[in-house]
């Protein structure tokens, strides 16, 4: 026998973790503990008021197939070729990007701003700059980039096998979740929040508040509990 399977109990990062362990071993106690990080800057830095000007959505992260950007490109070019004003930007390294750029519109390209790697310092402002962070992976495991935008105060739109997504975008809430991988749900997201941006600032202060509780302290927390509980399971049991 493993160490999982000989264990008092398994901790989850994430809801979706936490059923996959509880489906391979169902006689044992499952916990779910989301991903917490340190997000001060985030939440600390200021967000200026969303200007009339086109919306701009930003995807920070690998510029590789995994993380959706190719399914992005798509949904954009849609966007944008069917008239709407927009820009997206792009932080990051290269990557795969130069190739995945050929499938998109010449008209389309002139709408991305490609910024490059930034280092770790500078992420808060590149968040609190755009109007929607968009992370549409094929497949993340949790996806820190979701608290770190949550917490800016920009809403989300997230494929649904992020493992972050599933515990904190709330569609219609803070942000939207979109089928891995499916260029058409994508781009009707993208279509939804630029033909209604007025519903960006309701999301934005909703987005800011589902991040006050993923700080470190909110997870040692969590933490404490779970231990509390097995605590007084092992009592109950003597």
């Amino acid at each position: 026998m493993g160490p999982i399977s000989t264990a008092e109990a398994i901790v989850g990062i994430g809801d979706a973790a936490r059923r996959i362990y509880q489906g391979q071993f169902p006689g044992q106690q499952t916990f779910n503990i989301p991903y917490h990080c340190d997000i001060e800057e985030f939440h600390r830095i200021e967000r200026p008021k969303r200007s009339e000007g086109p919306l701009t959505f930003l995807f920070c992260g690998q510029m590789i197939a995994r993380k959706g950007l190719d399914v992005l490109l798509a949904a954009f070019d849609r966007l944008v070729l069917s008239g709407q004003d927009a820009t997206l930007r792009l932080v990051g390294r290269e990557a795969e990007l130069p190739e995945m750029l050929r499938q998109v519109d010449a008209k389309t390209k002139a709408r991305i701003e490609y910024l490059g790697f930034q280092p770790p310092e500078r992420l808060p402002e590149f968040f609190a700059g755009n109007d929607v962070f968009v992370l549409p992976s094929r497949h993340d495991g949790w996806g820190v980039v979701v608290n770190q935008a949550l917490a800016t105060g920009i809403p989300v739109i997230c494929s649904d096998n992020v493992g972050a997504a599933m515990d904190l975008v709330k569609p219609g809430v803070n942000g939207l979740l979109v089928k891995a991988g499916d260029v058409d749900s994508l781009a009707a997201a993208l279509r939804q929040v630029a033909e209604r941006p007025a519903v960006l600032d309701e999301w934005s202060r909703n987005a800011r508040e589902t991040s006050r509780d993923l700080s470190p302290e909110a997870g040692a927390e969590k933490w404490v509990r779970v231990f509390d509980s097995l605590a007084q399971s092992r009592n109950d049991r003597s």
